[in-house]
């Protein structure tokens, strides 16, 4: 089985869609919560990147961004907070 990446962006305006090769991307991670609360999560970057939520005894499944969030050992980054309430 073979996947192909596939961005559209936005540029003035034009529209550009780019497909690139799907192998050489990290794997989705599945995020399980095996709590009874509740979690946000996001990638660690520079600039805003927005909350992926997972309810509690349930699973996420979140791929990551190409750069954001990479510190200089090339591993990613992620902070998780508790929703109560």
């Amino acid at each position: 089985m073979h996947f192909v990446r596939v961005e559209i962006v936005l540029q003035d305006a034009a529209y550009f869609i780019i497909f690139t090769d799907a192998e050489t991307m990290p794997p989705p991670l599945r995020i399980d919560n095996f709590s009874q609360v509740d979690l946000d999560f996001h990638q660690v970057s520079e600039s805003w990147f927005p909350s992926t939520h997972c309810g509690s005894l349930n699973y996420s499944i979140h791929c990551c961004s190409d750069a954001v969030g990479q510190d200089v050992q090339g591993s990613r980054a992620f902070v998780c907070t508790v929703c109560l309430g």
